[in-house]
């Protein structure tokens, strides 16, 4: 076997894992069926979304059913119905095959950001191997691929995967003197079809910053002129991403359970976010006594001891990065991505 084959068989290899390993941890997924939390609304009782007709895509981009924009997830339904009419069976098959794919990916990123940060040796491929598999059985993503509706979440994450992905190889063709834009424009898009599938992703040019710092280290010794292009590639993030916040802010006017600031002023968002930061922590390592639905009081007093105890964590873990920055950059960039991405959804 000739090297390019057998780089290429070394690639598939871990890429069969991962797609054995998931479907099978998610097989019960084909006999959930739909449920009545919100499958009701968004499927069972609901016909606009069945077809691919003019009316139905009209429908699709302009609805806000079920308090998300998604047209793209809503596509997607809308094959499926196509495909299996009301088989619930068919519906997580898509979801899982949605899964399983971002499984690959995440595989693929996670060894393309290692291989820029430590020596390419037999190890690389092994680690990145388990950091996907840790990403792709987790508990915590049973949610997304179990519950129909959930789709939204494994379709967006499917192109938010591809955004990152593309975004490296671009800055990789960069580096070495060879055409970008094409991939620059992949990038773009994949981010563009992410926002349409959930509006979620809207913090992504803040992490493609964080990306830059570290691992791609585009700043380091870079000359002004450098660092402004840099910059300049996140404007282009940064005007869809505006988009996304737009029909995000459009979405909230025509639902009433927001709180207001009045409501739920800046301290108790500031405490409920210092929380969030480390309740979702907490269920990544020790992933028991999960639930769809965790409530919070319906007046959250910031001065409760778990409240404060979480906030002084937060500046002491943050301080404590900060001051390591140099010995661990990639501890810093990992916890400033991590709270980048769950932000929007903390206060």
């Amino acid at each position: 076997m000739n090297r390019p084959a057998q780089h290429e068989a070394r690639g598939l290899g871990p890429a069969l894992v991962l797609v054995i390993v998931v479907f099978a941890a998610f097989l019960p997924t084909f006999w959930n069926g739909f449920v009545l939390w919100d499958d009701d609304m968004i499927l069972i009782d609901n016909p606009d979304y069945r077809g691919l007709s003019p009316a139905h895509l009209s429908w699709m981009f302009t609805t806000f059913l079920g308090g998300q924009y998604q047209p793209l997830t809503w596509v997607s339904f809308g094959l499926d119905y196509l495909l299996w009419g009301m088989n619930a069976a068919g519906y997580h098959l898509t979801s899982l095959v949605l899964h399983a794919t971002n499984g690959v990916l995440a595989y693929l990123l996670i060894r393309a950001i290692l291989g820029r940060t430590m020596a390419d040796s037999g190890a690389l491929p092994a680690a990145a191997l388990v950091g996907a598999l840790a990403f792709a059985i987790h508990p915590l993503r049973v949610e997304s691929v179990a519950w129909a509706t959930a789709r939204r979440d494994v379709l967006s994450g499917l192109f938010y995967l591809l955004t990152l992905l593309t975004y490296v190889r671009m800055v990789d063709e960069k580096e070495r003197g060879r055409a970008w834009w094409t991939w620059f424009a992949v990038s773009l898009g994949c981010f563009v079809l992410s926002l349409l599938a959930k509006t979620w992703g809207v913090t992504l040019p803040l992490v493609l910053l964080v990306m830059d710092v570290y691992p791609l280290r585009r700043f380091a010794g870079a000359s002004r002129s450098a660092r402004a292009v840099v910059l300049a590639e996140k404007a282009a993030y940064g005007l869809v991403a505006a988009g996304g916040v737009a029909v995000t802010l459009r979405m909230l006017r025509e639902f009433t359970d927001v709180k207001s600031l009045a409501q739920h002023g800046l301290l108790a968002r500031a405490a409920q976010a210092a929380y969030g930061l480390w309740f979702y922590v907490w269920k990544t390592v020790i992933p028991l006594g999960l639930s769809p639905l965790y409530l919070i009081e319906p007046t959250l007093d910031p001065r409760t001891p778990r409240y404060v105890v979480c906030g002084l964590a937060v500046l002491v873990a943050g301080g404590t990065l900060i001051a390591l920055r140099r010995r661990f950059p990639w501890a810093l960039a990992a916890a400033a991505a991590y709270a980048i991405v769950v932000g929007p959804v903390l206060g």
